[in-house]
């Protein structure tokens, strides 16, 4: 049986009130439409994860004797083999690394996981530079040829680079017209940016093209490459639906004439019939216990009323999903849906003045602050072709703070609420921490992060304070991921490296890469240093 995806919200009274409107002018009104997937999947899913490594010169580094640091690249291996570890048996896996060497058809069992352990300890090695397209294409052709098309495909990209090819990646690149842009869409990417020299605008755009989300982790490497790990498998091993699509239709009477003018989808496409009736959103993917709002501005046609007046049901929903790839598509109202209005509340005759649901308020806070962060994405990178170093550290935290000043002075969606009693803490301690990560000069990855999975209501790593949108299956697999790094944590204490062992590791490390350096090109040479510069600086 496939399992139940219930739309639903909740409000104080089964109807929507209209002020009295003496003019007969169209009132504007918010809806929400809340999509709450069940917690538990009634049926495993079996799915197939293409792992794409970027693994530059420059994940041999932090190889430090004093603390015995681990390199980048050993935190790569512990990072898949916690993916190997984590997979269902009858999954499959495959690895793709910059290096064109590919590991594929991996199908999932005990022998199966400790062969794929020992093949990625042997072959994951620094490589060469960083290009993002020919790594994606290879992971996009293993999924279109894999046999069982009702498994799931999904892509998971670890980066600590920029993409030195001159292929870029953004609005305008790649063309429209070119074929790895829909390419990119067939799987979600999952992408994950290691340390503050790799390309959060890059990852970011990727993760967003194709409905996948971004992680930007460039402190405490050890712990938080596992954690943005846990939670990203969190989901994707509990799937519950597919191809999910909500219909919101406007009800239609010869006295009532309500007409759907916007949505606010954030990353999910969505679209408006060209007689604003009905919209549809494409949801697609959902995780157990997943929440997503959709918020639905429409405008209402009423008569002139003098004492004001209220109607059930202007608004309904309906649609459909699929349990798995290819299946029978389920219609969510045979599968308990359920739909109601939030909007705008009032009294009749208007005594009391207009209060929004606390819902539509939070939601309209939240749309403000994105589009307050997309501009400051905007200005920092105006910034940084301008300044370098200490300057863009400082200018562009100053620059988030005063913007976020201004904000909260000027913004009514702010002050409203406030007066509400809406808690805004969270958003509010996840704009400090931006500020602070970029005093330190860590990048601008985690506004990059926050905004992306505020737009797909997602969990990611951020690096912030707030853990927003986990659900259920992601706190429990985080909690495994702790309590597996603790055990190798005492383990290693346990058979700690001498000192004489660790420094033959350094002199061995020391020559392979100057043996690199001495075989680049004059172009190839200077990107590195230049990379390696931006990660050594304070």
């Amino acid at each position: 049986m496939a399992p139940k995806v219930r739309v639903s919200n909740v409000w104080h009274l089964p109807l929507l009130l209209i002020k009295k409107n003496a003019t007969g002018e169209p009132l504007n009104e918010t809806s929400v439409v809340r999509i709450k997937a069940p917690l538990e999947a009634t049926e495993q899913t079996a799915i197939y994860v293409v792992v794409v490594i970027d693994t530059t010169y420059s994940t041999a580094w932090d190889l430090a004797l004093p603390s015995n640091k681990p390199s980048r690249l050993d935190l790569l291996k512990k990072a898949m083999k916690f993916i190997i570890r984590q997979l269902h048996d009858g999954d499959c896996l495959a690895i793709v690394f910059n290096d064109n060497l590919v590991i594929d058809n991996i199908k999932i069992s005990d022998d199966a996981r400790v062969d794929a352990e020992n093949r990625v300890h042997d072959l994951l090695r620094n490589k060469d530079d960083t290009a993002f397209r020919p790594t994606l294409q290879e992971a996009i052709k293993i999924l279109d040829a894999r046999v069982d098309k009702t498994s799931l495909g999904f892509i998971i990209l670890l980066s600590d680079g920029l993409d030195n090819s001159k292929f870029k990646w953004n609005n305008k690149s790649p063309a429209p017209n070119d074929p790895v842009r829909d390419d990119v869409k067939k799987y979600p990417v999952h992408t994950f940016g290691l340390c503050k020299a790799h390309d959060p605008k890059a990852l970011c755009f990727i993760a967003k093209e194709s409905k996948g989300t971004y992680s930007s982790i460039t402190e405490n490497l050890n712990s938080k490459i596992i954690e943005a790990l846990a939670i990203c498998l969190g989901g994707l091993l509990n799937v519950v639906a597919v191809d999910t699509v909500i219909t919101v239709t406007a009800n239609q009477s010869v006295t009532w004439q309500p007409k759907i003018k916007k949505i606010n989808s954030g990353g999910y496409n969505s679209s408006i019939s060209r007689d604003e009736t009905s919209c549809n959103i494409t949801i697609g993917t959902l995780y157990a216990g997943e929440v997503k709002d959709l918020i639905v501005d429409f405008e209402l046609n009423v008569p002139s009323l003098d004492s004001g007046g209220y109607k059930y049901a202007l608004l309904t929903a309906s649609g459909d999903y699929k349990g798995i790839p290819g299946g029978q598509p389920i219609d969510i109202r045979s599968r308990e849906m359920e739909f109601s209005v939030y909007a705008r509340r009032c009294t009749p005759n208007n005594e009391m003045p207009l209060v929004q649901f606390p819902m539509i308020l939070q939601h309209k806070v939240q749309t403000k602050v994105l589009k307050m962060l997309g501009t400051f994405q905007k200005e920092f990178h105006a910034l940084e072709a301008k300044a370098e170093g200490d300057d863009v550290k400082n200018l562009a935290g100053n620059e988030l703070r005063e913007m976020w000043k201004d904000f909260k002075k000027s913004k009514r969606s702010w002050k409203d609420a406030q007066e509400s009693g809406l808690n805004l803490e969270g958003i509010e301690n996840d704009i400090s921490a931006m500020v602070k990560s970029l005093k330190q000069g860590l990048g601008v990855g985690c506004v990059y992060s926050w905004v992306l999975s505020y737009q797909m209501q997602r969990a990611t790593t951020t690096g912030l304070p707030a853990a927003a949108f986990l659900t259920p299956k992601m706190k429990q697999m985080v909690q495994r991921a702790q309590e597996e790094s603790a055990e190798a944590a005492s383990s290693s204490a346990e058979s700690n490296t001498q000192p004489w062992e660790r420094v033959k590791d350094l002199q061995v490390l020391l020559y392979k890469l100057l043996q690199d350096v001495s075989e680049m090109g004059r172009g190839e040479r200077d990107s590195f240093l230049h990379s390696l510069a931006s990660v050594m600086s304070p």
